[in-house]
Parts: C-alpha cells; structure tokens; sequence
C-alpha cells in the first residue's frame, strides 16, 4: 500500500507549456511505417521539452534535427505515435487535476499492450511525465479490478506482459 501511495503522490504533473507561434513541427519516420501512415510529426519545442533524449536529438548539434523527417529506427511506428500523442495531450489537459488526467489524456481504448508500448518508450526518451501518466493508469486498473471473469483475465494478462517486459533476459 506504501508503494502504490507514493506513486500516486508522485506522479509528474507537466505544467502548461505556451507553445510559440506558429509551431515549429518536426516529422520523424520509423523503420516499420507503412505508405498509409509513412510519418510521425509533433511540436518540436514541446518534445524537446518532455524529454532530454529529444531536448538533444532536436538541438541544432544534430545534423538530423534538420532533416525534412529524422528517421527513428529502434521504435516502432504504435509506439512513436502514442507517446507523441500522449505529450500533446498532457500539455493540452495539463491544469486536469492528478484523478482525471489519465482519463482525460489517455483514450478508453487503451490497453495494456499501449501502456507497455508507453512505458517502453518513455524510457527510451526518458520522459518522466508518460512514465508518470502510465504507472497512475496501472494502479488503477489493478485497484479497480471488477469481479467478471474476462475483466479480471484481462488484467492479468497484462500485468503478466508488463513483467516480462521488465524482465531482464540476462538474469
């Protein structure tokens, strides 16, 4: 109970970032786009201001930063989607109070494959608040586990996918 409270109490509200006018947007493209949804594109100054690894491929030290669409090769295309989505949306609901942002940034489509996706790549590109966002989600699927046998299947399921995908393989 300890650990789960203090998630909660930590989680990493982003204050609301004025974006300047007009947006400056950059474009990457992953290995695994297809002709149908060939680019990723987001708001250059929000992303490099949500994650460090952004913050530095964007800077101007980076030939890619100039590219027409930085080619991103060790995501893949689901993932890069979600997470830009996710940061333009906690800028947009970023005065949400901590209960309904998750509800207000995350669609009540996803599911826990998203949420690793999510988890995986915040990682990646060390952005504390889709980490944040993603560990308050977890705990309250599980807080919220429904009695149904397929809710309930569910959630384990995912919880099962989450471990492994924590899982270290050279231990």
């Amino acid at each position: 109970k300890v650990e789960t409270e203090s998630i909660r109490e930590n989680i990493a509200l982003p204050q609301y970032m004025s974006l300047d006018q007009p947006a400056e947007i950059v474009t990457f493209v992953t290995d695994d786009a297809t002709p149908t949804t060939p680019k990723i594109s987001g708001n250059r100054q929000l992303l490099r201001a949500r994650s460090p690894i952004f913050d530095a491929l964007l800077s101007t030290d980076y030939a890619e930063s100039k590219l027409a669409a930085i080619p991103l090769h060790d995501v893949t295309f689901h993932s890069l989607e979600l997470f830009i989505s996710v940061i333009h949306q906690l800028n947009d609901k970023a005065e949400t109070t901590r209960g309904n942002l998750v509800d207000k940034v995350l669609a009540p489509s996803t599911c826990w494959n998203d949420i690793v996706d999510l988890l995986l790549i915040s990682d990646r590109f060390g952005s504390t608040v889709v980490k944040s966002l993603c560990e308050h989600w977890i705990l309250e699927k599980v807080k919220h586990i429904s009695n149904d046998a397929q809710s309930r299947f569910i959630c384990l399921e995912g919880m099962v996918g989450l471990y492994r995908q924590c899982c270290d393989p050279m231990e």
